[in-house]
Protein backbone atom coordinates (compact mmCIF):
# COMPACT_ATOMS: atom_id res chain seq x y z
CA UNK A 1 0.00 0.00 0.00
CA UNK A 2 0.55 3.86 -0.49
CA UNK A 3 1.92 5.51 3.01
CA UNK A 4 -0.83 8.55 1.45
CA UNK A 5 -3.23 6.08 2.45
CA UNK A 6 -3.09 5.72 5.60
CA UNK A 7 -4.89 7.79 8.26
CA UNK A 8 -4.78 11.71 8.11
CA UNK A 9 -1.22 12.99 10.47
CA UNK A 10 -0.31 9.42 10.54
CA UNK A 11 3.72 9.38 10.70
CA UNK A 12 6.11 6.40 9.92
CA UNK A 13 8.10 5.17 12.42
CA UNK A 14 11.22 3.28 11.30
CA UNK A 15 14.27 3.14 13.71
CA UNK A 16 15.16 0.77 16.54
CA UNK A 17 13.52 2.67 19.56
CA UNK A 18 10.23 4.87 20.12
CA UNK A 19 10.23 7.30 22.87
CA UNK A 20 12.93 5.64 24.40
CA UNK A 21 12.09 2.45 24.89
CA UNK A 22 12.54 -0.80 21.95
CA UNK A 23 10.34 -1.40 19.16
CA UNK A 24 10.19 -4.51 16.29
CA UNK A 25 12.25 -3.71 13.71
CA UNK A 26 10.95 -6.20 11.81
CA UNK A 27 7.56 -5.24 11.33
CA UNK A 28 8.61 -1.71 10.34
CA UNK A 29 7.00 0.83 9.06
CA UNK A 30 5.54 1.55 12.32
CA UNK A 31 2.44 4.15 13.01
CA UNK A 32 3.92 6.53 15.76
CA UNK A 33 0.11 7.68 16.90
CA UNK A 34 -0.26 3.71 17.45
CA UNK A 35 2.99 3.62 19.72
CA UNK A 36 1.97 6.67 21.49
CA UNK A 37 -1.56 5.59 22.03
CA UNK A 38 0.34 2.39 22.94
CA UNK A 39 2.16 3.91 25.90
CA UNK A 40 -1.10 5.80 27.02
CA UNK A 41 -3.46 3.24 27.76
CA UNK A 42 -0.65 1.04 29.58
CA UNK A 43 0.11 4.41 31.93
CA UNK A 44 -3.81 4.40 32.52
CA UNK A 45 -3.90 1.28 33.36
CA UNK A 46 -0.64 1.25 36.03
CA UNK A 47 -3.18 4.47 37.22
CA UNK A 48 -5.87 1.83 38.27
CA UNK A 49 -3.97 -0.86 39.31
CA UNK A 50 -0.10 -0.49 40.50
CA UNK A 51 0.58 -4.06 39.83
CA UNK A 52 -0.72 -4.87 36.07
CA UNK A 53 -1.26 -7.50 34.46
CA UNK A 54 -1.10 -7.94 30.71
CA UNK A 55 -2.97 -10.79 28.47
CA UNK A 56 -2.25 -11.04 24.55
CA UNK A 57 -4.47 -12.77 22.70
CA UNK A 58 -6.69 -13.13 18.93
CA UNK A 59 -9.72 -13.22 18.28
CA UNK A 60 -10.58 -14.59 14.54
CA UNK A 61 -14.17 -14.02 12.65
CA UNK A 62 -15.51 -16.62 10.47
CA UNK A 63 -14.23 -17.00 7.10
CA UNK A 64 -18.54 -15.99 6.23
CA UNK A 65 -18.39 -13.34 8.37
CA UNK A 66 -17.93 -9.97 7.31
CA UNK A 67 -16.07 -7.34 9.22
CA UNK A 68 -17.89 -5.07 11.68
CA UNK A 69 -16.29 -3.34 14.59
CA UNK A 70 -19.13 -3.02 16.27
CA UNK A 71 -18.21 -6.89 17.13
CA UNK A 72 -15.44 -6.62 19.27
CA UNK A 73 -16.99 -3.41 21.08
CA UNK A 74 -19.52 -6.38 21.73
CA UNK A 75 -16.82 -8.30 22.79
CA UNK A 76 -15.07 -5.85 25.89
CA UNK A 77 -18.88 -4.85 27.20
CA UNK A 78 -19.46 -8.71 27.46
CA UNK A 79 -15.92 -8.91 28.83
CA UNK A 80 -16.57 -5.93 31.58
CA UNK A 81 -19.64 -8.18 32.54
CA UNK A 82 -18.76 -11.49 33.37
CA UNK A 83 -15.40 -9.69 34.71
CA UNK A 84 -18.05 -7.71 37.08
CA UNK A 85 -20.02 -10.69 37.67
CA UNK A 86 -17.16 -12.76 38.71
CA UNK A 87 -15.35 -9.95 41.36
CA UNK A 88 -18.92 -9.80 43.02
CA UNK A 89 -18.90 -13.01 43.55
CA UNK A 90 -15.03 -13.50 44.65
CA UNK A 91 -15.92 -10.35 46.92
CA UNK A 92 -18.86 -11.63 48.96
CA UNK A 93 -17.12 -14.71 49.54
CA UNK A 94 -14.21 -13.22 50.65
CA UNK A 95 -15.56 -10.09 52.34
CA UNK A 96 -13.10 -8.06 50.65
CA UNK A 97 -13.88 -5.02 48.13
CA UNK A 98 -11.30 -5.84 44.98
CA UNK A 99 -11.88 -3.87 42.15
CA UNK A 100 -10.99 -4.28 38.23
CA UNK A 101 -10.40 -2.10 35.79
CA UNK A 102 -10.26 -3.36 32.27
CA UNK A 103 -7.51 -1.57 29.83
CA UNK A 104 -7.45 -2.73 26.34
CA UNK A 105 -6.17 -2.48 23.37
CA UNK A 106 -6.70 -4.09 19.94
CA UNK A 107 -5.92 -3.39 16.31
CA UNK A 108 -8.03 -4.86 13.06
CA UNK A 109 -6.14 -6.68 10.76
CA UNK A 110 -6.53 -8.59 7.24
CA UNK A 111 -4.39 -11.95 5.94
CA UNK A 112 -4.89 -14.53 3.93
CA UNK A 113 -4.10 -16.83 6.01
CA UNK A 114 -6.34 -15.50 8.73
CA UNK A 115 -8.64 -13.36 7.12
CA UNK A 116 -9.96 -10.71 8.98
CA UNK A 117 -8.92 -11.15 13.00
CA UNK A 118 -8.18 -8.57 15.79
CA UNK A 119 -4.77 -8.80 17.78
CA UNK A 120 -5.79 -7.48 21.67
CA UNK A 121 -4.31 -6.86 24.64
CA UNK A 122 -5.85 -6.12 28.05
CA UNK A 123 -4.82 -4.96 31.06
CA UNK A 124 -6.24 -6.21 34.95
CA UNK A 125 -5.50 -6.18 38.59
CA UNK A 126 -2.69 -8.84 38.91
CA UNK A 127 -3.70 -8.80 42.40
CA UNK A 128 -7.01 -10.93 41.28
CA UNK A 129 -6.16 -12.17 37.35
CA UNK A 130 -2.52 -13.10 36.67
CA UNK A 131 -2.91 -16.06 33.71
CA UNK A 132 -5.40 -16.93 31.46
CA UNK A 133 -6.03 -20.28 33.18
CA UNK A 134 -6.49 -23.64 31.52
CA UNK A 135 -7.99 -23.46 27.73
CA UNK A 136 -10.10 -26.58 27.83
CA UNK A 137 -12.02 -25.51 31.02
CA UNK A 138 -15.49 -24.40 30.21
CA UNK A 139 -15.86 -21.68 33.10
CA UNK A 140 -14.24 -20.27 36.28
CA UNK A 141 -10.86 -19.04 34.11
CA UNK A 142 -10.20 -15.86 32.59
CA UNK A 143 -9.98 -17.77 29.18
CA UNK A 144 -13.32 -18.86 29.52
CA UNK A 145 -14.66 -15.64 29.86
CA UNK A 146 -13.10 -14.21 26.87
CA UNK A 147 -14.05 -17.51 24.93
CA UNK A 148 -17.60 -17.27 26.21
CA UNK A 149 -17.72 -13.22 25.10
CA UNK A 150 -16.28 -13.35 22.00
CA UNK A 151 -19.23 -16.01 21.67
CA UNK A 152 -21.64 -13.73 22.50
CA UNK A 153 -20.25 -10.61 20.08
CA UNK A 154 -20.47 -13.32 17.62
CA UNK A 155 -23.90 -14.38 18.71
CA UNK A 156 -22.81 -17.74 18.85
CA UNK A 157 -22.61 -20.64 20.96
CA UNK A 158 -19.93 -21.55 23.63
CA UNK A 159 -18.49 -24.66 21.61
CA UNK A 160 -18.64 -22.70 18.01
CA UNK A 161 -15.32 -20.33 18.68
CA UNK A 162 -13.29 -23.16 19.15
CA UNK A 163 -10.31 -22.49 17.05
CA UNK A 164 -11.38 -18.61 16.53
CA UNK A 165 -9.26 -17.71 19.85
CA UNK A 166 -5.44 -18.15 19.34
CA UNK A 167 -3.51 -18.00 22.37
CA UNK A 168 0.37 -16.80 21.21
CA UNK A 169 3.92 -17.65 22.73
CA UNK A 170 4.92 -15.41 25.84
CA UNK A 171 0.67 -14.06 26.27
CA UNK A 172 1.36 -12.68 29.78
CA UNK A 173 3.80 -9.49 31.35
CA UNK A 174 3.27 -8.61 35.04
CA UNK A 175 4.02 -5.07 35.72
CA UNK A 176 4.73 -3.70 39.30
CA UNK A 177 5.56 -0.17 39.79
CA UNK A 178 7.28 -0.88 43.06
CA UNK A 179 9.35 -3.73 41.38
CA UNK A 180 12.71 -2.81 40.92
CA UNK A 181 13.14 -4.21 37.65
CA UNK A 182 9.86 -2.04 36.88
CA UNK A 183 11.19 -0.12 33.89
CA UNK A 184 12.52 -3.26 31.71
CA UNK A 185 8.92 -4.68 32.63
CA UNK A 186 7.48 -1.69 31.02
CA UNK A 187 10.02 -2.14 27.55
CA UNK A 188 8.63 -5.51 27.71
CA UNK A 189 5.22 -4.28 27.09
CA UNK A 190 5.51 -2.36 25.05
CA UNK A 191 8.44 -3.99 22.41
CA UNK A 192 5.32 -6.87 22.38
CA UNK A 193 3.25 -4.26 21.29
CA UNK A 194 4.84 -2.10 18.70
CA UNK A 195 3.68 -5.11 16.33
CA UNK A 196 0.49 -3.44 16.63
CA UNK A 197 1.73 -0.61 15.04
CA UNK A 198 2.76 -2.20 11.76
CA UNK A 199 1.47 -0.97 8.65
CA UNK A 200 1.43 -3.97 6.79
CA UNK A 201 -2.01 -6.07 6.68
CA UNK A 202 -3.94 -3.26 7.80
CA UNK A 203 -6.23 -2.10 4.79
CA UNK A 204 -6.64 1.40 4.87
CA UNK A 205 -8.00 3.40 1.61
CA UNK A 206 -9.82 0.61 0.88
CA UNK A 207 -12.87 2.55 1.35
CA UNK A 208 -14.22 0.13 3.91
CA UNK A 209 -14.48 3.19 6.43
CA UNK A 210 -13.80 0.83 9.46
CA UNK A 211 -11.42 1.13 12.09
CA UNK A 212 -8.29 -0.27 12.32
CA UNK A 213 -7.13 0.77 15.96
CA UNK A 214 -9.05 0.49 19.50
CA UNK A 215 -8.62 1.11 22.91
CA UNK A 216 -10.41 1.66 26.53
CA UNK A 217 -11.45 4.88 27.50
CA UNK A 218 -7.47 7.30 28.26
Amino acid sequence: MSYSQLPAHSQIHTSSHFNGYPVQVKCQPLMASNLVVHEQVLNKALFHHKRTCALRFELKLPYNRALDNRTISKFFDALRVRIKFDLAKKNKRTGRDDRCKLSYIWVCERSSSMGWHFHVIIFVNNDIYNCFGSISAIKGNMFTRIKASWASALGVGFNDVSGLIHIPKNPVYKVNVNDSNYKQQVNDVLYRLSYFAKVETKPFGTGSGHRFLGHSVL
